[in-house]
């Protein structure tokens, strides 16, 4: 993320290969640790060095792929980087089609092969100027932009995991009750509400955060201004909808049988909601390198979610600690915005 707002001379290159170094020397240790707390679902012992090499492939290629991405969004090739996700898109679901009669993991082959694919297309026309630039640069040069932007691994990663925790632990609590039809329902209702979500929060960031971290103190509260109250606006509409057809939108899609889905959807969009309109707050933050502020934030809004949930959990009000988790979730979020948009948008914050 730091990529984009960069503003020194040679910085994005260097900040690419920098990121591109972690990854690649950070996949191998995690995937293992990853692999050390889920060893009751780990596979046979002939088949985990196979397994392992899979879920590297997979971390890794996925990082190279995100770097990759912010360089586009540096460059502000927007269209070669939509073209890249149709590709990647394309490239996964042909090769799982090929590949998932052929072996029982071929589904994860697929994946495996349509990433990479991508990413040597990507890499090959965004590696060479990159490379040429870094040869200009010594080790002190370097070392010097990693410790300037040294706060994005320290408090943003960290706040990343947070952020990806916070609406999956849940589901394991629930399982950990005994509600397992409940997980199921949950986990229908939460995939139908974050995929779009998911999708356009990338996108958004990717596409304003150079935008706001390059633009001057009244022209960036402008715009995170403005695109809150929109996104407020149209995450509404979205709360009213599942809210007043809560009984038919995902029956409708996925079959009756999953009408409790539609419920658990209408408490949960509440949380989404706040989900929405709380990216330009973050992306403020983001691009003026105040990811501490922001770690702070996402760890006390994940605390006190699910101090409120495990405690209607425990009661045995599985229902009711869906919804709390999602209202806090709404109400922290919501304070977090008018924070930024009342504060923060109107001192100065030096990069």
């Amino acid at each position: 993320m730091a990529i984009p707002v960069a503003k020194g001379d040679g910085e994005p290159e260097i900040l690419f290969a920098i990121a591109a170094m972690l990854s690649i020397l950070l996949v191998l240790p995690f995937t293992a640790l990853v692999l050390a707390f889920t060893q009751h679902s780990s596979p046979t012992e002939e088949k985990l060095g196979l397994f392992l090499l899979a879920c590297v492939l997979v971390g890794l290629g996925a990082a190279l792929f995100d770097v990759s991405s912010y360089w586009l969004t540096y460059r502000e090739k927007f269209s070669v980087l939509s073209r890249t996700n149709i590709t990647r898109a394309l490239l996964v679901s042909a090769s799982q089609v090929a590949l998932a009669s052929i072996s029982s993991l071929g589904l994860v082959y697929g994946a495996i092969a349509g990433l990479w694919v991508t990413l040597v297309l990507v890499l090959s026309a965004t590696i060479r100027p990159i490379i040429n630039r870094l040869s200009a640069f010594a080790v002190s040069d370097i070392v010097g932009v990693a410790k300037k932007y040294r706060h994005y691994p320290l408090f943003g990663s960290p706040q990343g995991f947070l952020a990806a925790s916070s609406w999956n632990v849940l589901p394991l609590l629930l399982l950990g009750s005994g509600a397992l039809g409940l997980v199921g329902q949950y986990w229908v209702a939460y995939r139908v509400l974050i995929a779009p979500l998911a999708l356009f929060n990338a996108s958004y960031r990717q596409a304003t955060l150079k935008k706001i971290g390059w633009a001057d103190r009244h022209l960036a509260s402008k715009i995170v201004k403005l695109h809150t109250l929109v996104l407020a606006a149209v995450g509404l509409v979205a709360v009213v909808a599942f809210r007043q057809f809560e009984e038919f939108i995902i029956p409708s899609l996925m079959g009756s049988a999953w009408s409790q889905a539609g419920s658990i959807a209408a408490a949960l969009i509440v949380g989404v909601w706040a989900d929405l309109f709380k990216v330009p707050a973050i992306c403020f933050l983001q691009s003026k390198h105040n990811q501490k502020e922001l770690l702070i934030w996402e760890a006390s809004i994940v605390l006190l979610r699910y101090i409120g949930a495990l405690s209607c959990i425990l009661s045995g009000d599985m229902s009711l600690g869906i919804s709390v988790f999602a209202l806090i979730g709404f109400l922290g979020w919501a304070v977090f915005t008018l924070k930024v948009c009342l504060y923060d948008l109107g001192r100065e914050i030096r990069c």
